[in-house]
């Protein structure tokens, strides 16, 4: 029971996302080395070192899908939700995530990063593991799926 209320504690302060600063939140700054345009399937494909800033988190991959809605009443284009793939690596401050393949869901503020494994790491010491982890970033959670999720921490010096 013990070791259950310790992984428990370690996987909240180990949250891998914080609640963005609302004036930085609708902001997405992307770059790639190739950009192509959809109109109509209302699709944005960035392609070869891609790099996609929204407030402190920065992704990095190697394909970018993103996919977005018209807003009626304003009549701007507004991100639905985008799919990275190939080498994803999301970076926020001292905290590293690394998948094959990551969802971002920006309406609901989900992340989901899926791969073979998943890695989540701070600091370069402690580490969450599994197949997939979802980041509740409204919620400030975050959940580890997988055959075995793991937690490796590192305690004191």
């Amino acid at each position: 029971m013990a070791i259950r209320a310790k992984v428990l504690i370690i996987m909240l302060i180990f949250l891998f996302f914080k609640n963005v600063h609302a004036q930085d939140k609708n902001i997405v700054d992307i770059n790639a080395n190739l950009m192509e345009f959809m109109e109509d399937k209302r699709m944005i494909i960035f392609s070869g070192d891609v790099v996609a800033k929204k407030a402190d988190i920065t992704l990095y991959c190697s394909k970018l899908e993103v996919f977005y809605t018209e807003n009626e009443k304003s009549n701007k284009k507004e991100i639905d939700y985008m799919i990275a793939k190939g080498d994803v690596k999301i970076v926020q401050k001292d905290k590293i995530a690394r998948g094959d393949l990551g969802k971002f869901f920006n309406k609901e503020d989900i992340i989901i990063l899926e791969g073979n494994p998943v890695t989540v790491t701070e600091k370069g010491e402690n580490q969450v593991i599994g197949n997939k982890i979802t980041f509740f970033i409204k919620e400030n959670k975050s959940t580890v799926e997988g055959k075995r999720p793991r937690v490796i921490f590192k305690m004191g010096d």
